[in-house]
């Protein structure tokens, strides 16, 4: 079954990005330390936010995957370049809204994560993906 999976923004991810970097502020805000302190790690968890907003949310950063395709049996991302990368799935995690994919890449030393929101992806890839990977193990 081959098919083709194109990625979107997400307005899931961006609200649980947020929120899970709010939270993150909210407890160095709590914490008992010397506010220089505080205001670096605050410094630090707005520098975080806005890295994983730029390649997640609004997907603009060159290392970002943009298309995922599954033909016979290998797998090819596509990053926001254009740049496609043949790619073995290792592992995978799947929930009602969200699949995150787990590559490794020739010619890289490190193995590749992809979070696909449900509302990232049109509805027949949804359903393509989560079949694909339900019915066969990884």
């Amino acid at each position: 079954m081959d098919f083709v999976v194109k990625i979107r923004r997400s307005l899931l991810f961006a609200f649980f990005l947020g929120i899970v970097h709010l939270c993150a502020i909210t407890a160095v805000i709590l914490l008992s330390v010397p506010v220089y302190i505080k205001l670096l790690c605050m410094i630090l968890l707005f520098i975080s936010f806005l890295y994983y907003f730029n390649k997640y949310v609004i997907l603009n950063s060159a290392r970002t995957i943009v298309k995922i395709e599954h033909i016979g049996e290998s797998w090819s991302l596509v990053n926001s370049e254009g740049n496609i990368m043949s790619a073995e799935l290792v592992a995978t995690y799947i929930s009602r809204r969200l699949i995150v994919l787990r590559f490794k890449v020739s010619g890289r030393l490190f193995k590749i994560s992809v979070p696909i929101f449900i509302d990232a992806v049109t509805a027949e890839s949804w359903r393509q993906l989560r079949q694909r990977l339900l019915t066969k193990k990884v």
